[in-house]
């Protein structure tokens, strides 16, 4: 159905397109008639999505429109669809078609108004359930028991009503009765299993019985189904709604629409498995929580999380199910292009259960743990090779790695794990078959053993469980060369960037460190002092570690004037080949100037970088030692010795 100009026009008018950003996104005021936030389509990390005058602008992922374009976006709908629920929010009357529809459009309408008729009965019923739950009215047996339950479990009354949680009554028409009592379609009803055809008399009879429900909204805020589970020994303990054109399990996250502003505002979800794991973090005060109903992660589910955070942490059952599901969706991660994240999680406990029995300490416990969440790709390469203490044991373990590395669909994230298993962890290259091919060069099957020697960077080995979005380092970080070489363009085609509608994780230091280089004139001496403390030919660039960081300071130092150039015209360096997050780093470095008190914090991230410069070199040293030693070059291998213990006692003045 075509909707005249007129009536969009008046809709776009009448509908505040701040007020439904502000439903998703962390809005600020930013100006007179300007918000700031973070972009929802595209996981951002600092406000680069701006709202002014019904009109939006990312200036990371370059999205623009209009309120309609913002719905159409971010709930995947249709124009007409995203027209309706805007004209329902406001109660616009939907225009009269001013034409004959073809056969297709009549299809069409047809299939949305079922879909609104079916969603309605939804809320209806659920409405029916809450009063059930909230009612002091009535027999129910099982009323306080509920109560008493939700009380147990640690969900508050607000957090039932805000989740529509609710109550069946025992009759086996109940809801039956109240759906005829109202003159509401009874066919939608039967089609969304609520009620089924009674085969020993007439009319229809409750699906759902003595049981609590959760209302299932999807991220639009419909009620597309439910969940129930029994509060007596009844059988099965969970009960679904059938699949249906409106739920689909393996779609389906519940929490999503409650949780989807907080999940964009603090960049990282929670994906557990039950509804109680969802109340429980939320009633904690962790409301970037969903679970899956009743199935393993998805892609499905990957896509529509991926729309609002790169950072899912999986918080899975402790127990042997629990780890398998993990895995499995550590490798769906691997398999789509996401590292995966993980935490030290505090308990065996299901986390509701946790958090009543550990109060408001268990709270600040969860709360750390979140803020060292590790991949868990690193976390299984480091557990698996580190309790392999046999050879029969560590070759099995190797065996698995280079499976899961070969089905990382990011060749970028797994060059960089590649290169450290053959650095840190030792494995012959002739073990890795087709991955060898990641090493850029460094490695060969002829050359499994050799080693960079010293002031020459290792391949980015770094498998730290730091806080960035998938730990991508520069596979060509450990060429050997220059500064210039090691240094060199960003992978094409390598599947990162906005290339393909991904975006590139930056680490934590390069995302501290990159404001203070825009205002290279008030620190640059502060730069030059540190790395006048670096081993020889050391850079600017080495103080960096990212992927495509690297590049982009290098072109920078590379410019016959391209720290003053920075200063006066940052936008010289901004071209299409800069990554998304890469460029909103900067945006925000230009709208948010860092001033000369942040000096302190400056000096401890190059004191950090420092650290990890020598500790790299000293690395090179170890291995030039053992081959001197090899070599039987004892005067050489006195020396590296020296070189060696010069190093060890720099490292101990960084840690004192």
């Amino acid at each position: 159905m075509k909707f005249p100009q007129e009536w969009i026009a008046e809709l776009k008018s009448k509908v505040s397109l701040v007020e439904v950003v502000g439903e998703n996104v962390d809005l600020k005021k930013s100006g007179a008639n300007r918000f700031m936030g973070r972009c929802p389509f595209h996981g951002d990390r600092s406000p680069s999505f701006s709202v002014k005058d019904q009109f939006y602008y990312c200036f990371g992922c370059k999205e623009s429109g209009d309120v309609i374009s913002f719905s159409m976006k971010l709930n995947s709908l249709s124009f007409e669809e995203a027209c309706e629920d805007l004209a329902q929010r406001i109660r616009l009357p939907l225009p009269k078609s001013s034409g004959p529809l073809t056969p297709a459009e009549q299809s069409e309408i047809r299939r949305r108004s079922e879909l609104s008729t079916h969603a309605k009965v939804n809320l209806f019923a659920a409405h029916f359930y809450q009063r059930q739950l909230a009612s002091e009215q009535g027999a129910h047996p099982f009323r306080q028991t509920a109560r008493d339950f939700l009380k147990k479990r640690g969900i508050s009354t607000d957090l039932a009503q805000r989740f529509l949680l609710g109550l069946t009554p025992p009759l086996q028409t109940g809801l039956a009765q109240h759906l005829v009592d109202s003159k509401a379609p009874l066919e939608s009803a039967r089609k969304m299993g609520l009620l089924r055809p009674s085969q020993r008399h007439e009319g229809d009879y409750d699906l759902f019985r003595d049981r609590l429900m959760f209302p299932l909204t999807d991220h639009r805020g419909r009620v597309c189904g439910f969940g129930a589970r029994t509060l007596s020994d009844a059988q099965p303990k969970y009960l679904n709604s059938s699949e249906s054109d409106l739920f689909q399990k393996s779609r389906f996250l519940y929490g999503l629409f409650q949780a989807k502003k907080s999940i964009s505002e603090l960049d990282a979800v929670f994906v557990v498995e039950g509804y109680f794991d969802v109340l429980g973090l939320v009633q904690a005060g962790f409301e970037n929580a969903v679970a899956t109903c009743g199935t393993s992660l998805t892609k499905d589910h990957l896509q529509q999380l991926l729309k609002l955070t790169q950072k899912i942490i999986v918080l899975f059952d402790q127990d042997k199910a629990g780890q398998n599901a993990t895995l499995k969706a550590m490798e769906l991660g691997l398999q789509n292009g996401v590292v995966l994240y993980g935490m030290k999680y505090p308990s065996v406990l299901d986390p509701d259960e946790y958090f009543v029995a550990t109060g408001d300490e268990g709270k600040r416990e969860f709360a750390q743990s979140a803020q060292a969440v590790f991949p868990w790709i690193d976390h299984e390469i480091e557990t698996r090779l580190g309790r392999a203490t046999q050879p029969e044991e560590r070759a099995e373990a190797i065996k698995q790695i280079v499976s899961w590395l070969r089905g990382f669909n990011d060749p970028v994230g797994r060059a960089v794990r590649v290169q450290a298993l053959v650095t840190v962890h030792q494995v012959p290259v002739v073990a890795l078959g087709e991955l060898a091919r990641d090493l850029n060069g460094s490695f060969t099957a002829d050359s499994a053993h050799s080693r960079p020697v010293a002031g020459q960077q290792n391949g980015g080995g770094n498998l730290d469980s730091g806080q960035h979005r998938g730990h991508l380092q520069s596979p060509n970080s450990g060429a050997k060369g220059s500064a210039k070489g090691r240094s060199g363009p960003a992978p094409q085609g390598s599947g990162v960037g906005r290339m393909d509608g991904r975006v590139v994780a930056i680490s934590v230091r390069d995302r501290q460190l990159l404001p203070f280089l825009m205002k290279f004139h008030d620190f640059g001496s502060v730069f030059l002092e540190a790395k006048r403390r670096l081993p020889a030919k050391t850079t600017l660039v080495d103080f960096f570690e990212g992927a495509w960081v690297r590049p982009w300071v290098q072109r920078i130092l590379d410019h016959p004037a391209g720290l003053s150039l920075l200063d006066q015209a940052p936008e010289h360096f901004l071209n299409d080949q800069v990554p998304v997050e890469l460029r909103e780093v900067i945006l925000a470095s230009l709208f948010d100037p860092v001033g000369a008190d942040a000096l302190p914090q400056l000096e401890q991230l190059l004191l950090g970088a420092s650290q990890r410069i020598w500790a790299r070199f000293s690395q090179g040293l170890k291995m030039e030692i053992a081959e001197a030693e090899q070599r039987q070059d004892i005067e050489k291998q006195a020396d590296l010795m020296r070189q060696f213990l010069e190093i060890q006692r720099k490292l101990k003045d960084f840690q004192g």
